[in-house]
């Protein structure tokens, strides 16, 4: 296989989870993610204390969470932008997971859209980590030779996203 086919591949298998139109996409349901992984609280962000990443938009309690996630956004925003990783890796299907659902392994976030997903990934979560990490690897890639080429980030195919 031709590593440009490999990634097309890859690139379709991972797609992560954006608008349609380039808007972001809200994230975490507009919970602020700061206080939920430092006070173990979901409380809701204001929408006009924001930051987008990765094609998602993040709200914030305040000033000072938003700068915490301006420093290390990786650290807080969850993997896949917030779509099932077991879905992702087991069915190749992005489905936006839940709050309800959601847990940290690793000092990432992780969302499910089921609470047999989530206890399926807490059983064994070393392959769908490893897959949801290297998804948004590949993204990332494809992001940064994109903008080289003065061209937008990609965005999402309608028919890739599923639920939400």
């Amino acid at each position: 296989m031709t590593p440009r086919l490999a990634i097309a591949i890859a690139m379709l298998a991972c797609t992560i989870c954006r608008a349609d139109d380039n808007a972001p996409t809200l994230a975490a349901e507009g919970y602020c993610l700061v206080s939920t992984v430092e006070d173990q609280v979901w409380i809701k962000g204001e929408p006009t204390i924001r930051s987008d990443y990765r094609g998602c938009r993040f709200h914030f309690l305040s000033g000072n969470e938003k700068a915490k996630f301006d420093e290390r956004p990786e650290f807080y925003a969850p993997m896949l932008d917030g779509n099932d990783p077991v879905l992702a890796a087991d069915s190749d299907k992005l489905v936006v997971g839940k709050r309800d659902f959601a847990m940290r392994h690793n000092d990432r976030t992780y969302f499910f859209n089921s609470r047999k997903n989530m206890m399926a990934f807490d059983a064994n979560p070393a392959p769908y980590a490893t897959h949801a990490r290297n998804c948004q690897e590949i993204d990332d890639k494809l992001r940064r030779l994109e903008l080289r080429r003065g061209k937008p980030a990609s965005t999402k195919l309608p028919h890739d996203k599923v639920g939400g």
